[in-house]
């Protein structure tokens, strides 16, 4: 693939345009086959020719249902042809707006034979408008259109097997399928393609291509390539940021009326780069957001949702942006609000509500939403136990190098679950997760080298991941490398250095590690080592009840002289540790000496 010079872009929106140029010259002529040559280029992907479709249904010059002139109206406004938009806005002052049901029923009943309402029936399903989300519906309707020859659903098919959304992952194909549309000039698969190279996804990241891409599109007055240009330039994508550029761009798709350059706009003047037009800027994000634009609503609702000059903090305004974000497909705001379902934070907690935007979020591609579910859906959490559709989400996620997924898929080979046991699998998963920096993974690693499970034992190696692990506190390796130290395993006897690791395990919360530094206090009192000393080595080794216990010696006098400096020195190492008793045992010490300092001034 060449990379300015891209063969699709010598078409880029002439899609059906020589069945429309025909249709138009009819036209003018007064000849009545115009509209079939109209409704032929709409079918073809042509939004101009589906918007003169809307014409003739909306004047009587062809009759049809009510919903007609609407339809072809919003697919010609989905395909990027703005006056549609314009049209539709005076077209529902003076009648009602259907609702999402209706239109989708009507979209469905089409969608046999007619590639544009099988798309939009597609995306009605991908989306949930006037239908439940279903990624399994939606993708039969986008295979259908393709059938059809409409290249819309033909690019929808295409990203629903590269996400596997609704299908099995099959990304070559759907690379292939993309391509295909794009070199039929569609705009919407030349951007998705490009939106590709920009992130890397099922293609080797390039963003100056993207740009490339993006500005061929923009020369052509496309009003999403012209946003996607200026954003580029405002963000540095593909090449180096420069705000006037920006400003450039979006001042033209102002120009043109796209909502999507109104929001660039706004970014332009929230950011300063237009001085003194913060209030401009605000008003342009509220009134983009307010017309559906998911980036706007994106960034409204974490301006809400952080507060500050800008606009006062509102939390249940910050949800409604991120959902109303999340529910016109944008999946960075389905995994805003799993997290909020998830935690209940500004929302009543509900686990199954969380589970529904983390499948919508792995639908639309994201791949942390895929994880999320696949974990969901392997325990059950949230939504009914499937194993081998959890299993396959991870699979995705882990493919698209998510790590957490990647440990996930490791530890069920490792332990059989969900897939035939292969421990020598889960090993090489683990292995290669622990080469990254991953520690979780690198315990596992060590451990199978420790027992010698999947590989052959070998306590150095096993060490020496341990130490890894602990040094970065991980409470396992903690545990294991106190073992290695106690029983000369990897390493030489080292039983100070031993019990170093167990304490450190044992503030962790490790029941075994805490069993055995409270036995060896209890051996180190039987060989007649002083109580005192046996404190004084636990807090020296960090242990926050033992710097309390040295205190109170150091105060009371217990066996020692009295040194109440020495006692609010503990004290205070206790307090730092969090332990409540020194901190209580701390203010009344100071009140003491301080009542004392007092005495001896007056006297």
């Amino acid at each position: 693939m060449s990379k300015p010079e891209d063969a699709f872009l010598q078409n880029a929106g002439c899609c059906g345009k020589e069945t429309f140029d025909r249709a138009q010259a009819l036209a003018i002529d007064g000849g009545k086959e115009a509209f079939g040559l109209y409704m032929e280029s709409a079918l073809q992907g042509n939004p101009a020719g589906a918007f003169m479709v809307s014409q003739y249904y909306s004047r009587g010059l062809e009759s049809g249902d009510r919903l007609s002139a609407t339809f072809w109206a919003v697919y010609a406004y989905m395909c990027g042809y703005l006056p549609a938009n314009d049209w539709l806005k005076k077209h529902f002052r003076k009648n009602p707006v259907p609702e999402d049901r209706e239109f989708f029923g009507y979209c469905e009943k089409l969608a046999e034979n007619n590639g544009a309402a099988a798309f939009m029936a597609g995306m009605g399903s991908y989306l949930g408008l006037g239908t439940p989300f279903d990624p399994v519906k939606a993708y039969s309707f986008f295979d259908k259109s393709a059938e059809l020859g409409n290249p819309d659903g033909m690019c929808e098919k295409a990203l629903c097997l590269m996400r596997g959304a609704g299908t099995e992952r099959r990304k070559e194909e759907g690379l292939s399928l993309l391509l295909k549309a794009a070199d039929t000039g569609n705009i919407r698969a030349i951007l998705k393609y490009a939106w590709c190279l920009e992130h890397g996804y099922c293609v080797q990241r390039d963003r100056a291509h993207a740009l490339s891409i993006y500005l061929a599109l923009a020369d052509k007055k496309d009003p999403q390539a012209i946003y996607e240009a200026g954003r580029c330039y405002l963000d540095g994508v593909g090449t180096d940021k420069d705000p006037d550029m920006a400003y450039g761009w979006f001042l033209v798709g102002q120009t043109l009326g796209g909502v999507k350059a109104t929001f660039g706009m706004a970014r332009c003047m929230l950011g300063g780069i237009v001085e003194e037009k913060r209030d401009e800027g605000l008003r342009l994000l509220k009134e983009t957001a307010e017309q559906g634009f998911p980036d706007a609503l994106v960034m409204l609702g974490q301006l809400y949702a952080k507060g500050g000059k800008i606009l006062r903090k509102d939390e249940s305004k910050a949800i409604e942006c991120f959902r109303n974000a999340a529910d016109l497909g944008r999946a960075s705001a389905c995994i805003h609000m799993y997290e909020c379902y998830s935690s209940g934070s500004g929302v009543k907690k509900d686990a199954k509500l969380a589970i529904y935007y983390a499948l919508r979020a792995a639908a639309y591609g994201n791949t942390e939403g895929c994880f999320l579910a696949g974990s969901a859906l392997m325990s059950g959490t949230g939504i009914a136990k499937n194993t081998e559709l959890g299993l396959k989400l991870c699979t995705y996620a882990s493919d698209d190098g998510y790590m957490k997924a990647t440990f996930t898929l490791a530890n069920c080979y490792s332990r059989g679950k969900g897939v035939p046991k292969d421990a020598k699998k889960g090993f090489e998963m683990h292995k290669e997760l622990a080469d990254k920096g991953f520690i979780k993974s690198a315990f596992h690693v060590a451990e199978a080298y420790y027992i010698g499970d999947a590989v052959p034992q070998d306590y150095k190696k096993a060490f020496s991941l341990f130490k890894v692990g602990a040094e970065k506190d991980n409470v396992f390796c903690q545990y294991y490398l106190g073992e290695c130290y106690d029983k000369g395993h990897g390493t030489s006897v080292d039983k100070a250095e031993a019990l170093k690791w167990y304490r450190k395990a044992a503030q962790q919360g490790h029941v075994i590690s805490q069993k055995i530094v409270e036995e060896r206090k209890s051996e180190a009192i039987l060989k007649d080592e002083s109580p005192f000393d046996t404190f004084l080595k636990s807090a020296r080794a960090g242990d926050a009840q033992s710097m309390y216990i040295l205190g109170r010696y150091y105060e009371d006098g217990i066996g020692i002289e009295k040194d109440p400096r020495k006692a609010r020195e503990w004290y205070q190492k206790a307090k730092k540790r969090g332990n409540p008793a020194a901190r209580r045992a701390l203010e009344a010490l100071e009140k003491k000496m301080q009542a004392g300092a007092t005495e001896q001034d007056a006297a």
